[in-house]
């Protein structure tokens, strides 16, 4: 999403946050995460990013805690289904539930186990870019990963939103980091499933879009926003509409 200053996009993302977690939370039936800007004092640091943005200015906690309930629910049902008897170890039945997706099972294991809030909170906790990368895509590939049963289905969660606000920020950094957060976009596209929708806004006109995008993350946008200012009579209805 691309305008100049002034036209609306952070009004637009935190509207859209809104309409997903609480006016059309039934329909959506998703999570989203706002990221203001990814510039933490002066660098582009992904781990910052996750620990003072992610974690303590959005429902991810709460979405953790939720999920661990959920998967309770999902191994009785799918003991119940798959006939397993009662002593086979739960851990063993978290596995069988996610195949061969090592990262996936280990990653619930240890959701489950964190049977306390500080225990969640330490789970959620990476030392450095690379684990907050690999934990927040860990995170959106079991918030909507499906299991079969049956008669039917389940997924915790349809799907996952991240927004990006402040992108064109990186253009303040070197060459090197600039890809370097590119890299960042690119590695989250393709680690988490294709529930998961990444909406970065800039100041920039369509021309200045491959300034800030490397051309492997430019090649997989699928839709343009551009934002303008209200001319007066617009502006005079969007107020009387609201």
């Amino acid at each position: 999403m691309y305008g100049g200053f002034g036209t609306g996009k952070t009004h637009a993302l935190l509207w859209a946050q809104n309409l997903i977690l609480h006016t059309a939370k039934d329909d959506f039936n998703s999570v989203c995460y706002y990221i203001p800007t990814l510039k933490k004092v002066q660098k582009f640091n992904f781990n910052d990013t996750f620990m003072y943005d992610l974690l303590p200015k959005s429902n991810m906690l709460e979405d953790v805690k939720n999920y661990r309930n959920w998967l309770n629910t999902q191994t009785i049902k799918f003991r119940d289904d798959k006939n397993i008897p009662g002593e086979v170890d739960i851990k063993t039945v978290i596995k069988d539930m996610f195949g061969n997706s090592t990262e996936l099972h280990n990653l619930a294991i240890q959701i489950y186990e964190a049977e306390t809030e500080i225990n969640i909170k330490k789970l959620l906790t990476p030392k450095n870019d690379y684990e907050a990368m690999v934990l927040f895509c860990g995170l959106v590939n079991l918030f909507t990963y499906k299991f079969e049963y049956s008669d039917s289905e389940a997924r915790y969660k349809k799907g996952v939103y991240l927004f990006i606000d402040e992108f064109d920020d990186i253009s303040s950094g070197s060459p090197a980091m600039q890809r370097q957060v590119n890299e960042l976009i690119r590695h989250i596209y393709d680690s988490c499933s294709k529930h998961l929708a990444v909406i970065c806004s800039l100041s920039a006109e369509v021309s200045e879009l491959s300034f800030y995008f490397e051309e492997f993350n430019l090649s997989r946008i699928s839709r343009y926003f551009e934002l303008q200012l209200l001319e007066t009579d617009e502006s005079v209805n969007f107020i009387k509409d609201i």
